[in-house]
Protein backbone atom coordinates (compact mmCIF):
# COMPACT_ATOMS: atom_id res chain seq x y z
CA UNK A 1 0.00 0.00 0.00
CA UNK A 2 1.32 3.43 -0.94
CA UNK A 3 2.39 5.91 1.78
CA UNK A 4 -0.26 8.42 0.62
CA UNK A 5 -3.03 5.86 1.14
CA UNK A 6 -1.75 4.96 4.58
CA UNK A 7 -1.67 8.61 5.58
CA UNK A 8 -5.28 9.04 4.40
CA UNK A 9 -6.44 6.07 6.47
CA UNK A 10 -4.39 7.27 9.44
CA UNK A 11 -5.94 10.73 9.47
CA UNK A 12 -9.43 9.29 8.92
CA UNK A 13 -9.03 7.14 12.05
CA UNK A 14 -7.76 10.10 14.06
CA UNK A 15 -10.79 12.16 13.00
CA UNK A 16 -13.12 9.51 14.42
CA UNK A 17 -11.50 9.66 17.87
CA UNK A 18 -12.12 12.22 20.63
CA UNK A 19 -9.64 15.10 20.41
CA UNK A 20 -7.52 14.12 23.45
CA UNK A 21 -7.33 10.48 22.41
CA UNK A 22 -6.43 11.48 18.83
CA UNK A 23 -3.68 13.78 20.13
CA UNK A 24 -2.18 11.08 22.32
CA UNK A 25 -2.25 8.52 19.52
CA UNK A 26 -0.70 11.00 17.11
CA UNK A 27 2.15 11.75 19.53
CA UNK A 28 2.75 8.06 20.24
CA UNK A 29 2.89 7.12 16.56
CA UNK A 30 5.24 10.00 15.74
CA UNK A 31 7.62 8.82 18.46
CA UNK A 32 7.36 5.18 17.33
CA UNK A 33 7.44 5.57 13.56
CA UNK A 34 9.53 8.70 12.99
CA UNK A 35 12.47 10.33 14.73
CA UNK A 36 10.37 12.40 17.12
CA UNK A 37 11.29 12.23 20.78
CA UNK A 38 10.59 14.02 24.04
CA UNK A 39 13.57 16.21 24.86
CA UNK A 40 14.15 17.35 28.41
CA UNK A 41 14.65 21.11 28.27
CA UNK A 42 15.60 21.68 31.87
CA UNK A 43 19.27 22.64 31.71
CA UNK A 44 20.20 24.51 34.87
CA UNK A 45 22.36 27.08 33.11
CA UNK A 46 20.57 27.84 29.84
CA UNK A 47 18.53 30.81 31.10
CA UNK A 48 21.65 32.87 31.79
CA UNK A 49 22.59 32.69 28.10
CA UNK A 50 19.10 33.35 26.68
CA UNK A 51 19.76 36.97 25.69
CA UNK A 52 23.44 36.57 24.76
CA UNK A 53 24.13 37.17 21.07
CA UNK A 54 27.02 35.95 18.94
CA UNK A 55 28.35 39.47 18.40
CA UNK A 56 28.84 40.00 22.13
CA UNK A 57 30.50 36.61 22.56
CA UNK A 58 32.98 37.36 19.78
CA UNK A 59 33.70 40.85 21.09
CA UNK A 60 34.37 39.76 24.66
CA UNK A 61 36.49 36.78 23.62
CA UNK A 62 38.64 38.84 21.25
CA UNK A 63 42.18 37.48 21.17
CA UNK A 64 41.22 33.82 21.36
CA UNK A 65 41.68 31.50 18.39
CA UNK A 66 38.71 31.00 16.07
CA UNK A 67 38.07 27.44 17.25
CA UNK A 68 37.72 28.62 20.88
CA UNK A 69 35.29 31.34 19.86
CA UNK A 70 33.33 28.87 17.73
CA UNK A 71 32.97 26.51 20.72
CA UNK A 72 31.64 29.35 22.88
CA UNK A 73 29.26 30.60 20.17
CA UNK A 74 27.87 27.11 19.59
CA UNK A 75 27.41 26.50 23.31
CA UNK A 76 25.46 29.75 23.69
CA UNK A 77 23.36 28.99 20.59
CA UNK A 78 22.29 25.62 21.97
CA UNK A 79 21.48 27.08 25.39
CA UNK A 80 19.43 29.83 23.73
CA UNK A 81 17.51 27.28 21.65
CA UNK A 82 16.84 25.26 24.78
CA UNK A 83 15.19 28.27 26.38
CA UNK A 84 13.06 28.81 23.27
CA UNK A 85 11.86 25.20 23.47
CA UNK A 86 9.84 26.12 26.53
CA UNK A 87 7.32 27.74 24.20
CA UNK A 88 7.11 24.79 21.81
CA UNK A 89 3.83 22.90 21.23
CA UNK A 90 3.49 19.91 23.57
CA UNK A 91 5.98 21.53 25.94
CA UNK A 92 5.12 21.56 29.63
CA UNK A 93 8.14 23.67 30.59
CA UNK A 94 10.31 20.66 31.41
CA UNK A 95 10.22 18.72 28.13
CA UNK A 96 9.08 19.17 24.56
CA UNK A 97 8.41 17.04 21.49
CA UNK A 98 11.15 17.54 18.91
CA UNK A 99 12.80 15.63 16.10
CA UNK A 100 15.86 13.71 17.25
CA UNK A 101 17.90 15.10 14.36
CA UNK A 102 17.10 18.64 15.51
CA UNK A 103 17.85 17.71 19.10
CA UNK A 104 21.35 16.51 18.22
CA UNK A 105 22.07 19.48 15.99
CA UNK A 106 20.47 22.42 17.77
CA UNK A 107 19.72 21.67 21.41
CA UNK A 108 21.86 21.17 24.50
CA UNK A 109 21.85 17.45 25.30
CA UNK A 110 24.06 14.94 27.08
CA UNK A 111 26.42 13.39 24.51
CA UNK A 112 26.53 9.61 24.18
CA UNK A 113 29.43 8.10 26.13
CA UNK A 114 32.48 7.24 24.02
CA UNK A 115 33.08 3.48 23.76
CA UNK A 116 36.37 3.72 25.66
CA UNK A 117 34.73 5.31 28.73
CA UNK A 118 34.08 1.97 30.45
CA UNK A 119 37.79 1.16 30.43
CA UNK A 120 38.56 4.52 32.06
CA UNK A 121 35.81 4.00 34.65
CA UNK A 122 37.32 0.65 35.51
CA UNK A 123 40.81 2.16 35.73
CA UNK A 124 39.85 4.93 38.14
CA UNK A 125 36.94 3.21 39.91
CA UNK A 126 34.40 5.97 39.32
CA UNK A 127 31.25 5.90 37.17
CA UNK A 128 31.48 9.53 36.13
CA UNK A 129 31.63 10.92 32.58
CA UNK A 130 34.29 11.31 29.91
CA UNK A 131 34.78 15.03 30.66
CA UNK A 132 36.39 14.01 33.97
CA UNK A 133 37.94 10.58 33.44
CA UNK A 134 39.15 10.82 29.85
CA UNK A 135 39.61 14.56 29.30
CA UNK A 136 40.37 15.52 32.92
CA UNK A 137 38.59 18.88 32.54
CA UNK A 138 40.77 19.58 29.51
CA UNK A 139 44.16 18.76 31.03
CA UNK A 140 44.61 15.61 28.92
CA UNK A 141 44.91 17.72 25.75
CA UNK A 142 48.28 18.97 27.05
CA UNK A 143 49.33 16.15 29.35
CA UNK A 144 52.83 15.70 27.93
CA UNK A 145 53.40 19.44 27.74
CA UNK A 146 52.43 20.24 31.33
CA UNK A 147 53.67 17.15 33.20
CA UNK A 148 57.19 18.39 33.96
CA UNK A 149 55.97 21.92 34.70
CA UNK A 150 53.46 20.92 37.41
CA UNK A 151 55.39 18.02 38.96
CA UNK A 152 56.21 18.51 42.65
CA UNK A 153 53.94 21.55 43.06
CA UNK A 154 50.68 22.00 44.96
CA UNK A 155 47.42 21.40 43.08
CA UNK A 156 44.09 23.10 43.79
CA UNK A 157 40.93 21.12 42.97
CA UNK A 158 38.04 23.53 43.60
CA UNK A 159 34.69 21.76 43.40
CA UNK A 160 36.23 18.34 44.05
CA UNK A 161 32.84 16.63 44.49
CA UNK A 162 33.53 13.02 45.60
CA UNK A 163 37.09 12.92 44.27
CA UNK A 164 36.58 11.54 40.78
CA UNK A 165 39.49 13.55 39.37
CA UNK A 166 41.94 12.84 42.21
CA UNK A 167 43.41 9.54 40.90
CA UNK A 168 44.14 11.18 37.53
CA UNK A 169 45.68 14.25 39.17
CA UNK A 170 47.99 12.07 41.27
CA UNK A 171 49.51 10.72 38.06
CA UNK A 172 51.01 14.20 37.54
CA UNK A 173 53.03 13.69 40.78
CA UNK A 174 51.99 16.80 42.73
CA UNK A 175 53.50 17.71 46.08
CA UNK A 176 49.98 17.74 47.53
CA UNK A 177 46.41 18.22 46.31
CA UNK A 178 44.11 20.58 48.20
CA UNK A 179 40.56 19.54 47.35
CA UNK A 180 37.89 22.14 48.15
CA UNK A 181 34.32 20.87 48.51
CA UNK A 182 31.52 22.73 50.35
CA UNK A 183 29.00 19.85 50.41
CA UNK A 184 29.05 17.87 53.65
CA UNK A 185 27.52 14.91 51.83
CA UNK A 186 30.23 15.01 49.17
CA UNK A 187 33.00 15.40 51.75
CA UNK A 188 31.88 12.23 53.52
CA UNK A 189 31.84 10.31 50.24
CA UNK A 190 35.19 11.86 49.24
CA UNK A 191 36.81 10.60 52.44
CA UNK A 192 35.41 7.09 51.87
CA UNK A 193 36.68 7.03 48.29
CA UNK A 194 40.17 8.12 49.33
CA UNK A 195 40.27 5.55 52.12
CA UNK A 196 39.16 2.82 49.71
CA UNK A 197 42.08 3.70 47.45
CA UNK A 198 44.56 4.10 50.36
CA UNK A 199 45.16 7.73 49.35
CA UNK A 200 46.45 9.41 52.49
CA UNK A 201 46.26 12.98 53.77
CA UNK A 202 49.94 13.60 53.09
CA UNK A 203 49.00 13.53 49.38
CA UNK A 204 45.39 14.75 49.36
CA UNK A 205 43.77 17.15 51.81
CA UNK A 206 40.00 17.65 51.70
CA UNK A 207 39.01 21.21 52.65
CA UNK A 208 35.28 21.47 53.55
CA UNK A 209 34.92 25.02 52.27
CA UNK A 210 34.41 27.09 49.17
CA UNK A 211 36.82 29.45 47.43
CA UNK A 212 35.72 33.00 46.58
CA UNK A 213 36.89 36.58 46.42
CA UNK A 214 36.62 37.25 50.15
CA UNK A 215 36.36 35.42 53.46
CA UNK A 216 32.81 34.70 54.57
CA UNK A 217 30.17 32.05 54.03
CA UNK A 218 27.71 31.01 51.34
CA UNK A 219 24.29 29.40 51.23
CA UNK A 220 23.46 26.47 48.96
CA UNK A 221 21.23 23.42 48.65
CA UNK A 222 23.33 20.40 49.55
CA UNK A 223 21.90 17.69 47.30
CA UNK A 224 25.12 15.67 47.14
CA UNK A 225 26.90 14.81 43.90
CA UNK A 226 27.60 17.48 41.33
CA UNK A 227 25.39 20.46 40.53
CA UNK A 228 24.97 22.15 43.93
CA UNK A 229 22.49 25.03 43.84
CA UNK A 230 24.29 28.10 45.17
CA UNK A 231 21.89 30.80 46.28
CA UNK A 232 24.22 33.54 47.44
CA UNK A 233 21.65 34.56 50.07
CA UNK A 234 20.13 33.06 53.19
CA UNK A 235 17.57 30.73 51.60
CA UNK A 236 19.78 27.69 50.93
CA UNK A 237 19.43 24.59 53.08
CA UNK A 238 23.15 24.54 53.97
CA UNK A 239 25.93 27.00 54.64
CA UNK A 240 29.67 26.60 54.36
CA UNK A 241 32.72 28.76 55.05
CA UNK A 242 34.42 30.55 52.17
CA UNK A 243 38.02 31.67 51.97
CA UNK A 244 40.26 32.99 49.21
CA UNK A 245 43.04 31.04 47.57
CA UNK A 246 45.47 33.88 48.31
CA UNK A 247 44.72 33.72 52.05
CA UNK A 248 44.66 29.92 52.13
CA UNK A 249 48.05 29.64 50.39
CA UNK A 250 49.55 32.11 52.84
CA UNK A 251 48.09 30.32 55.89
CA UNK A 252 49.31 26.91 54.69
CA UNK A 253 52.70 28.22 53.53
CA UNK A 254 52.14 26.91 50.02
CA UNK A 255 55.19 28.04 48.13
CA UNK A 256 54.21 27.05 44.59
CA UNK A 257 50.86 26.18 43.01
CA UNK A 258 51.28 24.27 39.76
CA UNK A 259 47.68 23.64 38.75
CA UNK A 260 44.24 25.06 39.48
CA UNK A 261 41.11 23.20 38.39
CA UNK A 262 37.71 24.72 39.11
CA UNK A 263 34.13 23.53 38.68
CA UNK A 264 32.29 25.69 41.20
CA UNK A 265 28.74 26.11 39.91
CA UNK A 266 29.08 29.62 38.51
CA UNK A 267 31.42 31.06 41.14
CA UNK A 268 34.54 30.76 38.98
CA UNK A 269 35.07 34.48 38.42
CA UNK A 270 34.66 35.19 42.14
CA UNK A 271 37.29 32.53 42.86
CA UNK A 272 39.76 34.15 40.45
CA UNK A 273 39.32 37.54 42.12
CA UNK A 274 40.50 35.95 45.35
CA UNK A 275 43.42 34.11 43.73
CA UNK A 276 45.21 36.90 41.83
CA UNK A 277 48.35 36.93 43.97
CA UNK A 278 48.86 33.17 43.76
CA UNK A 279 48.17 33.04 40.03
CA UNK A 280 50.50 35.95 39.26
CA UNK A 281 53.23 34.60 41.56
CA UNK A 282 53.16 30.93 40.50
CA UNK A 283 51.75 31.04 36.95
CA UNK A 284 49.90 27.71 37.29
CA UNK A 285 48.20 25.67 34.60
CA UNK A 286 44.49 26.52 34.66
CA UNK A 287 41.49 24.30 33.86
CA UNK A 288 38.39 26.36 34.62
CA UNK A 289 34.77 25.27 34.08
CA UNK A 290 33.15 27.94 31.91
CA UNK A 291 29.63 26.67 31.23
CA UNK A 292 27.57 27.77 34.24
CA UNK A 293 27.01 31.46 33.39
CA UNK A 294 28.32 34.38 31.34
CA UNK A 295 30.70 35.41 34.13
CA UNK A 296 32.49 32.11 33.65
CA UNK A 297 32.23 31.78 29.86
CA UNK A 298 33.26 35.36 29.10
CA UNK A 299 34.26 37.06 32.35
CA UNK A 300 36.98 34.63 33.40
CA UNK A 301 38.87 35.10 30.14
CA UNK A 302 38.52 38.89 30.26
CA UNK A 303 39.79 38.98 33.85
CA UNK A 304 42.73 36.66 33.25
CA UNK A 305 43.74 38.39 30.03
CA UNK A 306 44.02 41.65 31.98
CA UNK A 307 45.94 40.14 34.90
CA UNK A 308 48.08 37.40 33.37
CA UNK A 309 50.57 38.50 30.72
CA UNK A 310 52.12 35.97 28.37
CA UNK A 311 49.54 33.19 28.81
CA UNK A 312 47.95 30.97 26.19
CA UNK A 313 44.16 30.65 26.57
CA UNK A 314 41.68 28.46 24.74
CA UNK A 315 38.14 27.20 25.18
CA UNK A 316 37.32 23.52 24.66
CA UNK A 317 34.10 21.53 24.84
CA UNK A 318 34.15 18.14 26.54
CA UNK A 319 33.94 15.74 24.83
CA UNK A 320 35.24 17.57 21.72
CA UNK A 321 32.45 18.45 19.32
CA UNK A 322 29.70 17.89 21.89
CA UNK A 323 29.00 21.54 22.81
CA UNK A 324 28.36 20.20 26.29
CA UNK A 325 30.66 21.04 29.21
CA UNK A 326 32.92 23.95 28.29
CA UNK A 327 36.29 24.61 29.89
CA UNK A 328 38.74 27.51 29.74
CA UNK A 329 42.36 26.36 29.63
CA UNK A 330 45.25 28.64 30.55
CA UNK A 331 48.90 27.71 30.03
CA UNK A 332 51.99 29.82 30.72
CA UNK A 333 53.72 30.70 27.47
CA UNK A 334 57.05 29.42 28.84
CA UNK A 335 55.82 25.82 28.57
CA UNK A 336 54.40 26.38 25.08
CA UNK A 337 57.76 27.29 23.55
Amino acid sequence: MKRASLRKIYWSVLNLLPRKAALKLNLALRCLCEDWDFAVNVYLFSADFAALEEEEVRKRLEGLDENSIAVAVEYVRRCRNLERMKGFPFSDGSCALIRQSALEKDIMCVPPPPPELKAWQKKYGFKTGAEVLIYQHGLSFYRELISDYVRGKAFIDAGACIGELIPALLEYAPEKIYAFEPSVKNVRRFEKEMKKRTITSDKVVIVPAGLGEQVGSMSFDDCGGSGQQISGGEEGSSRCPVTTLDIFAEEKNISSVGLIKTDVEGMGLNLLHGAVKVIQRDRPVLALAAYHNTDELLGQYEFLKSNLPDYHFEIRDLPPGSSFEVTLLGLPREIMR
